[in-house]
């Protein structure tokens, strides 16, 4: 009876508390992820990643980023499916334990906005992020919402919440199909990229285009932005067909991002790389500036690169309220 009694005010306890945030943050996503329907994927080990990054991405498992803490950490994955054009995009909103044994991950479906222009083409989003190890079951709740959305700043500590609207991130779009922004793409003459790698944060502090045709150019690039071994550049570009294209835009506002739109021949001896400054809005709750820069894999051909830069300002949207579970967090 006494035992009975004690479970019921343990299950009385606990059904009167808030449910508790775990800690994370966004880790990899895309457009592109190569998976015809929705699907959820809780990955517990390095060996799970890697067979995972190869199937989404169509690279060897051991190109996967290894920069997980695995005895603290799991990765959580979410793709939506096969949409219909460009202006899908999937973002988690929020992971909490709300019982004992059981974590929830509530997730966003941002669709394309009343009278947004999207490229024709077949997506699909998906999201990967990474989260303090946790026991218990992961349960997913998704809703749906015309964009844009507010999102979090990546590789803080509690990933407060910013104001970039989804609707002006710009994926790789194949050559046969019309850019997001500006003329169509003119199939006699594009040049076949896609990301590589990016992020907020380098220790190069200045405006940098760079290009990169050895592994030894990668390995030295990288290990000068990030302060990390050169051995721990990420694998993946094929050196005899590829070369990589770095830019760097530094000491933006907190939320901004640097992004390649095009990369096309303008004349038999030039190749023009087009790419997009998105500046955030004045309003975030972080103060000091940011490093933004992108890395893309592009075919190689013959001739000269030169380089356009085209600034956009990023309108305010409301920002979201942040579940990461950091007590500091202004968000909350």
């Amino acid at each position: 009876m006494g035992l009975l009694c004690a479970s019921a005010s343990a299950q009385l306890s606990w059904s009167s508390m808030t449910s508790s945030p775990i800690q994370w943050r966004e880790y990899k996503s895309g457009l592109y992820g190569g998976v015809p329907v929705p699907r959820q994927l809780v990955m517990n080990t390095g060996a799970q990643w890697q067979r995972y990054w190869s199937e989404i991405t169509g690279e060897l498992p051991q190109s996967a980023p290894d920069d997980i803490s695995w005895p603290q950490e799991q990765l959580i994955a979410i793709h939506i499916g096969q949409r219909p054009s460009a202006g899908y995009e999937v973002a988690v909103e929020s992971i909490q334990t709300v019982r004992p044994g059981e974590i929830v991950v509530r997730y966003v479906e941002v669709t394309p906005a009343p009278g947004q222009m999207v490229a024709k083409v077949i997506t699909s989003p998906w999201v990967v992020v990474r989260m303090t190890r946790a026991p218990g079951v992961v349960r997913f709740e998704g809703r749906t919402q015309p964009g844009p959305i507010a999102r979090r700043i990546p590789g803080r500590c509690c990933d407060r919440c910013t104001g970039i609207p989804s609707n002006l991130v710009i994926g790789y779009l194949p050559v046969q199909y019309p850019k997001v922004m500006g003329d169509p793409f003119n199939p006699l003459y594009s040049i076949q990229w896609r990301t590589h790698s990016e992020g907020s944060e380098s220790n190069i502090d200045r405006s940098r285009t760079q290009v990169l045709v050895t592994e030894g150019d990668w390995q030295k690039y990288w290990s000068e932005s990030t302060g990390q071994p050169p051995h721990l550049a990420p694998k993946g570009a094929d050196w005899n067909k590829e070369q990589l294209i770095a830019i760097h835009v530094p000491r933006l506002r907190p939320g901004s991002k640097v992004m390649v739109e095009s990369i096309e021949r303008v004349s038999a001896a030039t190749i023009q790389v087009s790419y997009l400054v998105l500046t955030a809005p004045s309003r975030t709750a972080v103060t000091e500036p940011t490093n933004p820069w992108v890395v893309v894999r592009m075919d190689r051909s013959p001739g000269s690169l030169q380089f356009k830069r085209q600034d956009v300002a990023v309108p305010e949207v409301p920002p979201v309220r942040c579940d990461c579970g950091c007590s500091t967090c202004p968000g909350r």
